[in-house]
């Protein structure tokens, strides 16, 4: 029986390459915390800003929906993917998860961003979409954000909830943990073990695989992340990225013909990726 334990929250602040900062909350999940540090109105007089159709909470928050759906409340420590689209007042967007293609997911908690993102969570359902206006009562006060956010600023989002799921379980950390603390084999195992669960509760993606092979990496244990950025390869076939990875640890390794293996097959999945013909070019 393996005890190992499963890391659910780590809480650290990191910057995309664009310079936008996110959140990594729990399951390490990216969260743009530009989600709480934007997009503000500018405290104008009139806080009936929806119309005639909006409705209010008591704590003062304002809302329409834009389309009604028939799923369920999120629940607490759930994970909800969600659409949300940011905008200053009436001009142009600054967020728009929309336009970006993706998505982000979070965990609803009752501590989580602000009180009124937190209060409209649980008025929303699986399929609604809302526009919501949160006074400063429940946003950030008198005192504002940064440089971003006003004293007095209202907050405007254009949220849609598109499923709310019971938190899965990543397990980057403890197999990281069990490659140190008993080798190889051991983890390879223990990960063996997890995809035969059928529970359906632990996080097996190819993000988790990637994040092993990079701590390892990171405490310089080279032959460990070979085989796990290996493995990852033969979980994830259809992956490009995990090819081209590949192809960068054999290339480290001095497999010159192994790495031009895996960027040919990098080739097979998109022959026109500028990024892998570049290398390849570079190799031969």
């Amino acid at each position: 029986m393996y005890k190992h334990a499963i890391s659910r929250h780590t809480d650290e602040r990191v910057v995309r390459d664009d310079g936008i900062p996110y959140y990594i909350c729990a399951m390490k999940k990216l969260v743009p915390f530009i989600l709480i540090l934007a997009g503000a109105c500018t405290g104008q007089e009139n806080k009936n800003f929806l119309g005639p159709e909006a409705q209010f909470t008591k704590s003062g928050l304002e809302y329409i929906y834009l389309n009604k759906g028939n799923g369920l409340n999120p629940v607490l420590d759930e994970e909800v993917k969600a659409h949300c689209i940011l905008k200053v007042g009436d001009s142009a967007e600054v967020w728009n998860t929309r336009t970006e293609g993706d998505p982000f997911t979070f965990v609803y908690a009752e501590t989580g961003f602000i009180k009124g993102w937190t209060e409209i969570m649980g008025i929303a359902k699986v399929g609604d979409r809302i526009k919501v206006i949160i006074p400063p009562e429940s946003g950030y006060g008198a005192r504002g954000a940064g440089d971003n956010i006003p004293g007095n600023a209202y907050l405007s989002f254009d949220i849609e909830i598109l499923e709310s799921n019971d938190l899965m379980l990543w397990i980057a950390d403890s197999l990281f943990g069990i490659f140190k603390s008993e080798g190889k084999d051991a983890a390879m195992a223990y990960y063996d073990h997890l995809k035969s669960d059928t529970s359906g509760k632990y996080s097996l993606n190819e993000k988790q695989l990637k994040t092993v092979a990079g701590l390892l990496r990171n405490d310089g244990r080279l032959n460990d992340h070979f085989a796990m950025t290996h493995l990852r390869v033969e979980e994830h076939p259809g992956s490009i990225e995990a090819h081209f990875a590949l192809a960068s640890v054999y290339n480290e390794r001095g497999e010159k013909a192994n790495a031009i293996k895996e960027l040919n097959r990098c080739l097979e999945i998109d022959p026109e990726n500028q990024v892998v013909l570049n290398r390849l070019a570079e190799l031969e």
